[in-house]
Parts: structure tokens; sequence; C-alpha cells
């Protein structure tokens, strides 16, 4: 740029056109006013709202999932446990549709002097075979098969004889043989179950096959005057199956019995000053047959 331009252009600075103005005039005012003046933007506020409701939302469906995930991890609560009179019962009543069981019985770890005996069941049929100690052929075996009996001893003579009229005038017919031995269970099962005494003491495995035990307490009577529970009431000849005969005469005796799942009865204890025996079922409506011996 030459000093020609450069004078042509200092002409249009206005600061050196115009002279300043003079300091209470108006257009000083006017000036000091502008430029003491300050403008203000105003910026549009915020959409808090919609900011607002996405975090609570968020946050609901959070504690939905959180709730959901505890309620999913929870475990359901066990079923309550079957009321032990109800499960006796209901025992009663299922070993009423066995058609055939088989049985040991004895002390539960025989000694020298001592015997058990093993038995089949097949509706009216029934054969039992009973072992001393030490010895793997039977010493006596029973046969019962409607109403005629057939008894074997040990050097295998065989007897036969009618259920209903006894050799011996002197016993009576319904405590000469087992009952059969639905019956029997039915009653024996049904009587505890309706025992004051009954508890139940928990579950306990049985050869494999997960239990419930149960037990009655049978007191002594010191007098006749006293009630006589329902189990004492039962014939010889049910009682004969659980090792019984004479509970009547028994000072206090326990009684235990153990329940499947399945509501089958699949031991009876007995537990009385004289010792302990054990009676085991087992094999339920398995095949099982039972003929008569030869005479």
């Amino acid at each position: 740029m030459n000093d020609d331009e450069l004078d042509r252009l200092a002409r249009q600075d206005v600061a050196l056109r115009f002279a300043p103005p003079a300091p209470g005039s108006d257009r000083y005012q006017r000036l000091l006013e502008r430029a003491m003046t300050t403008n203000v933007i105003e910026l549009p506020k915020p959409r808090r709202r919609r900011l607002v409701w996405t975090v609570a939302a968020a946050g609901v469906a959070a504690s939905a999932i959180v709730a959901a995930t505890v309620v999913l991890r929870v475990p359901a609560a066990p079923a309550p446990a079957e009321p032990a009179a109800v499960t006796m019962r209901l025992a009663a009543d299922r070993i009423t549709e066995v058609s055939s069981v088989r049985v040991k019985s004895g002390i539960p770890d025989p000694k020298p002097g001592q015997s058990w005996c093993e038995s089949e069941v097949s509706g009216d049929r029934i054969h039992s075979a009973c072992y001393d100690y030490g010895k793997t052929t039977p010493g006596s075996q029973f046969t019962r098969i409607g109403d005629t009996i057939w008894e074997t001893d040990e050097h295998g003579k065989v007897t036969k004889q009618s259920a209903s009229r006894p050799s011996d005038p002197d016993q009576e017919p319904r405590d000469t043989t087992p009952a059969p031995f639905t019956q029997a269970a039915n009653h024996m099962i049904a009587a505890a179950a309706g025992d004051p005494s009954l508890r139940e003491l928990g579950h306990q495995p049985l050869s494999g096959v997960d239990t419930r035990h149960f037990q009655i307490t049978v007191e002594e009577r010191s007098s006749a005057a006293e009630p006589v529970p329902a189990v004492v009431r039962l014939p010889k000849s049910e009682l004969m199956w659980f090792d019984l005969e004479g509970l009547d005469g028994y000072p206090t005796t326990t009684l235990d019995f153990w329940v499947s799942d399945d509501h089958l009865i699949r031991r009876v204890g007995v537990t009385a000053p004289w010792g302990n025996s054990t009676t085991d079922f087992y094999d339920f409506n398995e095949p099982v047959t039972i003929e008569a011996p030869k005479v």
C-alpha cells in the first residue's frame, strides 16, 4: 500500500473525522448509557422432566428385575409333614391292598439257643419256616391253606389238621394259628394309629427304603379296672404275627412301626423287659407259590 492509499484510508477513520462528544452533552450521555447496558441472552431451560421420568422408569425396571431374581432364587417351602396318626391310618388301609408278602421275624441278632422265622403269604395261604441259631434247615414248618393246617417237624414228619377244629380241645380255634396277614396287620396298625402315646421318631432307611419311624408305649396295667389299650384287645391269632401273643400280661412295652412313603408297613419292633424282636415285611405283591406238603 502506497502513501496515497494510506492517506485516503486515514481520512475514513471516524476518530480523525469527528471530535469526541463533549462531556455532559446529549450524545455523550447516550453513548455512556449504551456502553453501560448489559445484554443478557437467556438460554432455553433443559427438559428435565423427561430425564426424571427416564431415571424413575429405569429404577422401577431394575427393582422389578431384582425382585424377580430374588423370587426365583427362593426355594419352595417344603410340604408340611403328614401327621403321625394320618400316616398310620393310611398304612392300615394300604395293607389291605397287599395280596402277597414275605415276612422275617425274630430277634434282630440271634444267638445260640435262639431262632427266627421266615414266612410267605399269598391270599389265604401261609407258609412259615423257623430256624434255630446256626442251622440252615428249618426246625419246624407251618403251612395253612384255607382251613387246613400242615405242621412239619425237624425230621420231616407232617401232621395235618383242621384250623377250626384243633386236635387239642383246650385251645380256642382262633388262637391256634395265625389269622390272615392282611387282617392282622390292618388291625394292629389301626389300633396303634389311635393310641394316645403315638409319636414320630424321624426318618430311617431300611434296606434302601426311606421310612418314617413311629412308636407307641403300652403301659403295664396295675389292676383289671384300668382301661385296656386297643392293641392289647387284639386276638392272639393276630398278635402272633408280631410275637405279641402274651401282650396283655407284659410289663411296659414299646411298639415301633416303620412306614415307607407309599404307606406300606416295613417293620414292626417290640421292646419288652424280656428282650427285643422285629418283624420285617418285604416283596409286597411279588409272586409267591405255596403248596400243601406231602403227608
